[in-house]
């Protein structure tokens, strides 16, 4: 039974890059770009082993943060390896002039869009017979009054370009502009905070180990699937360890089908601080009053992309972005991406509404402006900075991905911003 469950898993990652440079690096009619500095550009032969992640800013170093946060003495090593398998695995898809160098993860894309982030005020939430905000809550892009133009993304986890019918998990990945604020990153993405979120509350692997492994099994491997996760579960299992939790988490991602990607709800995954020493986790979830979309069994292989762009064709869509708070470390740990949060125990508290316009957002020029942008849990100001050791090996493996990308590509890198004529 375990073998035939193992023989039908994905390994996609929810935590792989979703940093990409498309062939065109474009701007939509109504948006600006700002290229970023000279110095995020790769430098010509430059290998993983060389590759270091954008500076931290002196006050928001990406060490961690003792009263929340440990860091494993081999946690660098690990990193490395992970970024060294991907890289690699970046190079195999790659063609010169052919196929560009794409995202390792989430490389189907249904669409990006525009929409509108605005903290829910008291009104608002008493209204939703909602408990008003504690100002502890009240901290970053959740301040009173805040409200922000942004882009979302909204793909599959997997790394190829796959029927949509699929099992899969699903990502819906969240860019803020014109956000004031000292950022975590120097070098960087100015004036943007990203929230990275996927269909699934927990993780298949752990840790950075576990990650860096699997990462190496799928380049040892060539991405065959029932090779893998033989190897990664079945090991476990021969050293009397075997990763239950993992593989019931896996198989939950490998069969989750969807009609519409913008009536389901999404999760952070990884945790952040929220303030000076607070640990919490995120979680996208449809406004009331949604109706969702329903499968036929006759899906067409974007039916995802035509679900969307059917709906916003006709109106608009909402979300609540919410957060939950970490009350027990023992129960909720920071290092441990397989373990889900207890809701029952620490319920989520909504802090903000995602206003999806009604658009027509499937246009070639807007599809490769979608392509081009960069998504990344370490564009965030430091009142959101990620926690722990899988989002450190985040920082360190999407800028060296984005690196390897840009360059096979020769695309440069463009951070978007929004005037005051910024509509959908």
């Amino acid at each position: 039974m375990i073998l035939h469950l193992l023989l039908a898993l994905t390994t996609g990652s929810a935590f792989a890059s979703q940093e990409s440079a498309s062939e065109m690096a474009k701007c939509p009619f109504d948006s600006q770009c700002a290229v970023l500095p000279a110095s995020v550009a790769p430098e010509p032969g430059v290998r993983a082993r060389a590759h270091q992640p954008s500076t931290p800013t002196p006050a928001a170093q990406a060490k961690a943060n003792p009263k929340l946060e440990t860091v494993l003495t081999d946690e660098a090593s690990d990193i490395q390896r992970a970024i060294i398998a991907i890289e690699e695995q970046v190079r195999r898809k790659f063609s010169p002039g052919k196929q560009p160098a794409t995202r390792d993860a989430h490389a189907k894309a249904h669409g990006c869009v525009k929409a509108r982030f605005t903290a829910l005020s008291d009104e608002e939430l008493e209204e939703m017979v909602e408990d008003k905000l504690p100002e502890d809550l009240r901290v970053g892009v959740f301040k009173k009054g805040s409200s922000y133009p942004a882009w979302i993304r909204f793909s599959n986890s997997g790394g190829d370009n796959q029927k949509d019918s699929a099992g899969d998990n699903r990502g819906m990945a969240v860019k803020l502009m014109g956000v004031p604020g000292e950022k975590l990153l120097e070098n960087d993405e100015r004036a943007t905070q990203d929230f990275l979120l996927a269909s699934s509350p927990s993780a298949f692997f752990k840790d950075v180990k576990a990650y860096a492994e699997l990462q190496e099994l799928n380049t040892k491997y060539d991405g065959n699937r029932t090779s893998i996760a033989l190897r990664y579960f079945g090991l476990s299992m021969l050293n009397g360890n075997f990763r239950w939790r993992e593989l019931a988490n896996m198989i939950g991602k490998s069969f989750q089908k969807m009609a519409s990607p913008i009536d389901i709800r999404y999760w952070s995954v990884l945790p952040s601080q929220l303030g000076p020493n607070q640990a919490v986790k995120y979680s996208a979830v449809p406004c009331s009053g949604v109706k969702k979309a329903k499968l036929t069994g006759q899906e067409p292989p974007d039916h995802l992309r035509e679900a969307m762009r059917s709906t916003l064709a006709a109106h608009d869509a909402c979300y609540y972005l919410m957060v939950q708070l970490q009350i027990a470390p023992d129960k909720m740990p920071i290092d441990d991406a397989s373990i889900t949060w207890d809701e029952e125990a620490a319920p989520f508290r909504k802090v903000a509404k995602i206003h999806i316009f009604a658009q027509n957002f499937d246009t070639p020029e807007q599809n490769d402006f979608c392509e081009n942008l960069s998504f990344s849990p370490w564009h965030s100001i430091v009142e959101h900075k990620p926690l722990g050791g899988l989002n450190r090996a985040r920082l360190a493996v999407y800028t060296a991905i984005s690196k390897l990308r840009h360059r096979l590509n020769a695309t440069p890198r463009h951070e978007p911003t929004a005037d005051a004529s910024w509509q959908p």
